[in-house]
């Protein structure tokens, strides 16, 4: 039995791990739950946490939490250093990317909708433009040197930041501003962007995908 990522049918936390297999060329079963039909439910007592993803492994063994699971996957796909100061400078680069979709993430579980757009708009006007330019600059250092974040070859943190962006901006947070205008003034990660999405592997990946929201993983 192959792998199975669990997570719902948007990008969302479980995307890196998909994309991180799906380069490494390992073969996986991608099982998408709809939110409000039956079968998370169901099969949410199943869980470590009571929560997704959850990748299922070979043995129908389950590794909960984001990070264990994306750092389990990057290895297995060979997208992570062996070295341990390499590892660690590649997780701070993880780490950077969650600081630009976090703060939208942490707006999903308010109530009233107006308040929930007027707090996205705030966090992009206060926090969001002055973090996109420091990570713009991060990126910027980076792509002078080398064709990805950590050489010419991609590796995790490339692709946890493609996610990061491509979630930031596909339009499911009303309030946020779309690819083309949220990221007008970072061309270094406009250039990362593209050469992710450009990748045969990634291509290949979302030419079947059909929704909306994965538009924005495409080369823009």
């Amino acid at each position: 039995m192959p792998l199975t990522v669990h997570y719902f049918t948007f990008p969302g936390r479980g995307e890196v791990t998909r994309l991180l297999l799906a380069v490494g060329g390992i073969e996986f079963e991608d099982k998408r739950y709809v939110m409000g039909e039956n079968e998370w439910p169901e099969f949410k007592p199943k869980t470590p946490f009571k929560q997704l993803p959850v990748l299922e492994l070979e043995n129908g063994d389950m590794l909960a939490q984001t990070a264990a699971i994306e750092v389990y996957a990057a290895n297995l796909a060979g997208l992570m250093p062996k070295d341990s100061m390499e590892a660690a400078r590649v997780l701070e680069a993880v780490n950077l990317s969650h600081e630009i979709i976090e703060p939208i993430y942490a707006t999903v579980p308010i109530k009233d909708n107006d308040e929930k757009i007027a707090k996205r708009k705030e966090i992009v006007e206060t926090y969001m433009n002055d973090r996109l330019q420091l990570v713009n600059a991060f990126v910027d250092a980076k792509l002078q040197k080398t064709q990805f974040l950590f050489g010419d070859e991609p590796c995790y943190a490339d692709f946890s930041l493609f996610n990061a962006m491509g979630m930031l901006s596909c339009g499911l947070y009303e309030g946020v501003p779309v690819f083309s205008e949220i990221f007008a003034n970072c061309p270094a990660l406009r250039t990362h962007h593209s050469r992710v999405a450009n990748l045969p592997a990634v291509k290949a990946f979302y030419e079947k995908e059909s929704d909306d929201i994965r538009k924005f993983y495409l080369p823009q």
